[in-house]
């Protein structure tokens, strides 16, 4: 599994420098989504909220919001239903903290389909964008199923931090 260190720095105009390493650092690391889902959870209904919050994770760490989001919705705001179109190549799994996350801080996303595992390609892409006004991080984790595109279905993400399943993503692909 490829993990990908981010490194922040400040600027004096305040803006933030993001800078997204392959090798190793003492930073924040994230891994790319890739691999299996433990979960027994059932297939997603459309009655399935889109958001589930499994466990509290450890302070500091504090979820404001999470959700799948379009290219064009990943730095703007959540799509209710969770529904996306038929084809559908990339999507977003935004994941939204007061603050940001401590150093170390390891997060990791598994995707299913209809309760079965889809292989991720390893070139995820992992963005982050701090907000000093609002006092939050927000983190996209752009996945892309091997197959090139997501077919119709219920999928789910447990995304885990720290080892722990912390998340759970519900949407539907669909015509």
């Amino acid at each position: 599994m490829k993990q990908y260190n981010i490194v922040f720095q400040m600027i004096t105009t305040g803006l933030l420098v993001i800078l997204l390493l392959f090798t190793g650092c003492n930073t924040a690391t994230i891994s790319a989504p890739q691999g299996t889902v433990e979960t027994s959870a059932p297939p997603v209904e459309t009655s399935t909220p889109p958001l589930l919050i499994i466990a509290t994770p450890q302070p500091p760490i504090k979820i404001i919001d999470s959700f799948v989001a379009t290219g064009d919705s990943a730095n703007d705001t959540k799509i209710l239903p969770a529904v996306f179109p038929s084809g559908i190549k990339e999507l977003y799994l935004v994941i939204i903290f007061e603050d940001t996350v401590p150093d170390g801080t390891r997060i990791k996303a598994n995707v299913s389909l209809n309760n079965q595992t889809i292989e991720l390609s390893s070139n995820g892409i992992i963005s982050t964008i701090e907000d000093f006004i609002e006092n939050t991080m927000r983190i996209n984790i752009i996945i892309k199923p091997e197959s090139d595109k997501f077919y119709d279905g219920s999928y789910q993400a447990i995304i885990k931090i720290n080892d722990t399943p912390t998340i759970q993503l519900n949407w539907m692909i669909k015509t």
